[in-house]
This record gives structure tokens, sequence and C-alpha cells, in this order.
């Protein structure tokens, strides 16, 4: 999948932007690909179908989770960056915050540079982002 970076209005970390078309054609592909097991004929593609099938399932949670981690990341970094006040009155969610915005930073500037996603490294590292 190829996507868009945009920077951060305030910050210039590189951001991915995934288009609406790419999510799309994954719906799409992962339908076909449904569609593929319930036919007769399957028996002698079915490891392969499976397997293509489990990769754009979890290309396809990567990047909903990758969206989540940046719009979230973009709402926290605004009000723990922005404002001392906050981070004065709630010092043990800055600490956590600083330390999911250093991850984040690394990771988002590695999939910047690299263009290549490893979606089950990416995928466990954003999930622990998410739950923080």
């Amino acid at each position: 999948m190829n996507f868009r970076i945009e920077k951060h209005p305030r910050t210039n970390v590189p951001l991915v932007a995934i288009d609406d078309d790419i999510l799309v054609a994954l719906d799409e592909h992962q339908t076909q690909l449904q569609t593929l097991l319930s036919s007769k004929f399957i028996s002698h593609f079915v490891d392969n179908v499976v397997k293509w099938k489990s990769q754009m399932s979890t290309a396809d949670m990567v990047s909903q989770l990758l969206t989540d981690v940046q719009r979230t990341w973009s709402n926290l970094e605004g009000i723990f960056i922005g404002t001392d006040d906050i981070r004065i009155q709630l010092p043990q969610e800055t600490v956590a915050f600083d330390r999911i915005d250093r991850e984040f930073k690394v990771r988002i500037i590695d999939l910047n540079e690299t263009k290549k996603m490893n979606f089950e490294f990416d995928r466990k590292s954003l999930e622990k982002m998410k739950l923080i």
C-alpha cells in the first residue's frame, strides 16, 4: 500500500494519510477472497487464499489502528506539549504521554523514511500505544 505523508501543522511530525481509495480497495479484495474461499474449485489454492486473506485483514487492522493512534496523539500532543499548566496538574499522565510521544515519533519517522510497515510489529506496537 502506498500512503501519503502529511506534516503535523505544529510539530512537523510526518503523519500517514490513508486515502479512502486504499481502504475501499482493501475491503473489496477481502470480499473477493472470501468469495473465493466459498468456491468448490478452491481446494488447490486454499492455503494461499487463506494466507492472503489473513495478510489483508492485518493490513486493514493496522491501518485503522494507525489512524486512531495518530488522531489520539494529535489531540493529546496539543494538550500536553502546548500547555505547561496541564503538565504540572497531571504529572503521571504527562510522564505516560512523554513515553508514548517518544515511541510514536520513532515509529512514525521510521515509517516515513522506510515507506514500509512491518504489519505484525506495528500492530502490536500500535495496540500498546492505543491502550495507554
